[in-house]
């Protein structure tokens, strides 16, 4: 550590309550408490008094040490040159504040108190995960008496609302800002499935095919998983979408799509889509068979052939077959990383053997990420992989409603159809 940095975070510095609202312990804990604090008998008190202090000392150190000083420098010369000429300072009063939490010190009490819950991947939850409470908090007060006077104001496609929620406040900002200095972030991000991975997948899926060819529970426990790696795959899609997949809209485009003059499948995806408001459906082209050779056209083939046995041609693809109801990604996470597993053991260094593959890969992220870095090797342009990716772009947001005909879906798809295969085609 940085000598000039070893009391970063535990103290607060010369100036600081000149850039920043400040109240003492004592204060903050008598506008929420309105009493005094017995810490030595009440240890209750003892624990809010701490987080007092770390959250005034957080909300300090939203600035830097060189603004603070800067600043403070600054306030200093003022008063000198107001002395020259006989004037007081013309600062305004820093007290005393009225004995109400104005600034929403309670609340970042308890932020401070969730941020000392045990985390997933860390001794504590991270940031990201304790910070929801200040939107739950102003979520709560829009809702409340409180929030009744809030105005809005509209200009064009801009709305601003002026609110008394403290937890938008200045002193709010600052504290959020300053916690969040001081924790970080740590991510762990799905390791990406190269594309030497998901070939060897693949082939592990098809010898799996074969073995299980004729017996109908067998064919299942191997179809789905398998279909939803190479769409994730090549589509680049997140884990919460491939379930989306629904079986009409992809059947019904299944044989034209096949003969077209560029051959490719329809992966239709309907449900409600970040940015979008309402039951939207996305058509998604993909390559029959990519550059890699991978080949989703016959995955979704056998879907629609071991469904049409069933006699069944609606709803979701990826479903729990005694209600029918869609499932989750991770329904079929453990079947996928098991044979990640036996990649690792079987298909030289692809997968390093010090990887642990249960704790690095998942369905979340792993197929997406693999499929846009191998994009990128491919030379493939970040508009292109954007354009793929298109339902998650605010401006590019065009879902049709699902009630609309599948062949003015399918039309629509049909004109773009070169640019919207240029992404999978390169896999």
């Amino acid at each position: 550590m940085v000598e000039r940095d070893k009391d970063r975070f535990l103290t607060a510095r010369d100036g600081d309550h000149m850039i920043c609202r400040f109240q003492c312990d004592l204060c903050h804990f008598r506008n929420i408490q309105k009493r005094d604090p017995n810490p030595e008998v009440i240890v209750q008190d003892a624990l809010m008094l701490r987080c007092i202090r770390r959250a005034n000392l957080d909300t300090f150190w939203a600035r830097e040490t060189s603004t603070v000083l800067a600043n403070g420098r600054e306030m200093r010369i003022m008063a000198r040159k107001a002395a020259l000429v006989g004037m007081a300072c013309p600062t305004p009063d820093l007290g005393p504040y009225p004995v109400v939490d104005e600034q929403g010190m309670g609340i970042a009490v308890l932020i401070l108190m969730r941020s000392l819950d045990p985390g997933r991947n860390e001794e504590f939850v991270q940031y990201n995960t304790a910070r929801k409470m200040r939107a739950a908090f102003a979520n709560f007060w829009q809702a409340s008496v409180e929030g009744q006077n809030e105005a809005v104001v509209q200009r064009n496609t801009t709305k601003l609302v002026s609110t008394n929620c403290p937890t938008y406040g200045p002193w709010f900002e600052r504290f959020m800002l300053g916690m969040h200095k001081r924790q970080g972030d740590q991510s762990y991000p799905d390791k990406a499935i190269s594309i030497e991975v998901m070939l060897a997948l693949m082939v592990r899926f098809d010898a799996a095919w074969e073995v299980a060819k004729g017996q109908e529970k067998e064919e299942g426990a191997v179809l789905f998983p398998a279909l939803f790696s190479v769409i994730s795959f090549c589509g680049g899609l997140r884990g919460e979408e491939t379930p989306l997949m629904e079986l009409n809209g992809t059947l019904s485009s299944f044989a034209e799509s096949g003969r077209h003059k560029l051959p490719h499948v329809i992966v239709s995806l309907i449900g409600r889509f970040k940015t979008e408001t309402g039951e939207l459906r996305h058509m998604l082209p993909l390559a029959a068979i990519t550059k890699s050779g991978l080949q989703p056209r016959v995955w979704v083939g056998r879907m629609i052939d071991w469904y049409g046995k069933k006699g069944i041609t609606n709803g979701p693809v990826f479903r729990n077959l005694e209600t029918g109801m869609a499932v989750k990604a991770s329904e079929y996470e453990f079947d996928i990383l098991l044979e990640l597993v036996a990649i690792q053991k079987t298909c030289g260094d692809i997968i390093n053997e010090t990887v642990d593959v249960y704790e690095s890969y998942g369905v979340s992220r792993s197929f997406r990420r693999g499929s846009n870095t191998h994009a990128i090797n491919q030379g493939l342009k970040e508009a292109n992989i954007d354009h793929n990716n298109r339902w998650s772009m605010v401006e590019r947001a065009k879902g049709r409603s699902p009630k609309m005909r599948m062949q003015q879906h399918y039309a629509d798809v049909l004109l773009l159809l070169r640019a919207l295969l240029i992404y999978s085609s390169a896999l």
